[in-house]
């Protein structure tokens, strides 16, 4: 798993792919400090069926602290999780 800045300054979240995987969720964990404390919390989860995702958040106050990929296959309506893979981005 990988994390890259874009030439539009946006991140580029890359993994490989999961045999048999119908897709993956990416969890953001982000958020504004303020004196210490968080003043906006803008962690988000999207859903993909690629293995490579382009976070659009702009933000130039905004400390992105992690991302966490995990992969899901879908049976009987219930998503079942694979294990996570994390990778920590201080900017």
């Amino acid at each position: 798993m990988s994390v890259r800045k874009t030439a539009d300054g946006y991140h580029k979240v890359t993994w490989s792919s999961v045999k048999g995987a119908d897709g993956y969720e990416v969890y953001r964990v982000c958020a504004i400090f303020k004196n210490g404390f968080v003043e906006k919390d803008l962690s988000a989860k999207f859903v993909t069926k690629k293995t490579s995702y382009v976070d659009k958040l702009k933000n130039k106050n905004a400390v992105f602290s992690a991302y966490t990929v995990r992969a899901y296959k879908t049976i009987n309506g219930e998503k079942l999780f694979g294990n996570e893979n994390y990778y920590t981005l201080y900017e």
